[in-house]
């Protein structure tokens, strides 16, 4: 409710509450997570996502999420890691894929001379 009014940080203090009341709650880590890439707070989405992929490790969604924010902090080999597991927990996705592709460049670009 507070995220579709636009009140950010009451929606994430509702997610945190909700997590805080079921730790297991996957879609509320996912929920707050989101708000954390809306707001650019990386560092919230690394912590976030993280626990996001302990609780649903098959999750292709996750995976990516957390490949995404582990790429934006420059975390090249731990995001390639995570992007080609979304890869192969959902073969037909295009994103993880994308993303992929973007790391081995960007991991290519910083091998070169000069």
């Amino acid at each position: 409710v507070y995220r579709r009014r636009g009140d950010r940080e009451r929606a994430k203090a509702e997610y945190r509450a909700e997590i805080d009341a079921h730790p297991g709650n996957s879609r509320a880590y996912l929920n707050l997570g989101l708000l954390y890439i809306e707001s650019g707070d990386v560092q919230g989405q690394l912590e976030t996502f993280r626990t996001l992929v302990r609780l649903a490790p098959s999750s292709s969604q996750a995976n990516l999420l957390l490949a995404n924010a582990l790429f934006q902090e420059n975390q090249l080999q731990e995001a390639l890691s995570y992007a080609q597991r979304a890869m192969t927990l959902d073969p037909a996705a295009q994103p993880p894929r994308l993303l992929v592709r973007a790391i081995r460049d960007k991991l290519n670009y910083s091998k070169r001379p000069g």
